[in-house]
């Protein structure tokens, strides 16, 4: 069989397309074409000649409907803003990954190879998906893999870091709690002392006074210089013992004084310590029963996942978001 030049396979094609509609590979079975560069360049002709029309997998000499142009008018205005939102989320979401990984790489790199790292773990976490998307669409899922699974370790590697940032970020508050709970207990303690003290003090000051009652009564009975004279041993002993109570009220109401100054020292530095109310995490621990770093930890997994999926996952979106043809 003679071998048909481009001319003759032309005029083959547009008369089979008349009656039907064909896809390539059903063409070159029907037409006996041995050559699949040749159907390739001839159908590509037709084309650009507009004497042929490819729609979704078959050939046609048909030309397809244009889409109004009201739709094409409102259609690309609807694209464009969806991909700068999702270009927006994917620049914060970036942002803050760089942030918090940056506080865990500070603890192993200095300031500019600590940020520089963090930014090149986002970079290729935005851009990778983006490549993933595009590689599918081109049906070249070999070379997904490789990138996927590179995709996939930084992307975990940025999540856990996100975790830590945020956990050593909140330090400092976890720290300013235990000191304060420590502070809080060794006040009580101080304070429980000092009232102990004082009921103690007040008791003996109390019997003090009783006896020295009992005492003025007793010393009232000698209203005369004869009945003193006549027990002048007893008034005496009776009058030391005034005396003495007198002084020892006098002495124990001091030292109860400054047992209540020292009350109030510590009442006043309790004033300065700063009494946290229950956090989230505690109230929720109340809850659910599960411990509070337990649940502060698996909502910073959220946190980092939410941080870290929807950077890359954004940009992949704004960058392959097409119209609908």
């Amino acid at each position: 069989m003679a071998k048909m030049t481009e001319q003759e396979l032309k005029n083959k094609i547009l008369a089979l397309l008349e009656n039907n509609n064909y896809s390539k590979a059903q063409m070159k079975d029907i037409l006996w074409v041995e050559s699949d560069r040749l159907i390739t360049r001839v159908l590509r002709g037709l084309r650009k000649e507009d004497k042929i029309f490819f729609v979704g997998s078959t050939y046609t000499l048909t030309s397809p409907p244009k889409v109004s142009a009201v739709v094409q008018k409102k259609t690309p205005i609807s694209l464009w803003l969806l991909r700068g939102l999702f270009s927006l989320m994917a620049m914060g979401a970036s942002i803050m990954s760089v942030r918090n990984t940056s506080v865990w790489l500070l603890t192993m790199f200095p300031a500019f190879f600590a940020f520089l790292l963090s930014s090149i773990m986002s970079i290729f976490m935005i851009a990778s998906a983006g490549v993933i998307v595009f590689l599918i669409q081109q049906k070249k899922y070999v070379a997904v893999v490789p990138i996927g699974i590179l995709w996939l370790i930084i992307t975990l590697t940025s999540m856990s870091s996100t975790v830590i940032g945020m956990y050593d970020s909140q330090k400092p508050q976890l720290n300013k709690k235990i000191a304060t709970e420590r502070i809080d207990n060794t006040t009580k303690m101080q304070y429980s002392i000092y009232e102990q003290q004082i009921m103690d003090i007040e008791g003996v000051i109390q019997d003090k006074k009783t006896s020295l009652e009992r005492f003025n009564r007793l010393i009232a009975s000698y209203d005369t210089l004869e009945k003193r004279d006549a027990d002048r041993a007893s008034y005496n002993a009776l009058a030391w013992a005034v005396s003495d109570a007198e002084a020892y009220i006098r002495k124990q109401t001091d030292v109860l004084r400054g047992v209540r100054e020292k009350m109030l020292v510590v009442v006043s530095e309790q004033e300065d310590v700063v009494f946290e109310a229950k956090t989230f995490y505690e109230e929720m621990e109340g809850i659910t029963g599960l411990t509070a770093s337990l649940v502060q930890f698996i909502l910073s997994c959220f946190v980092a996942c939410l941080v870290d999926v929807v950077a890359p996952l954004s940009a992949g979106l704004a960058l392959f978001l097409k119209e609908e043809e």
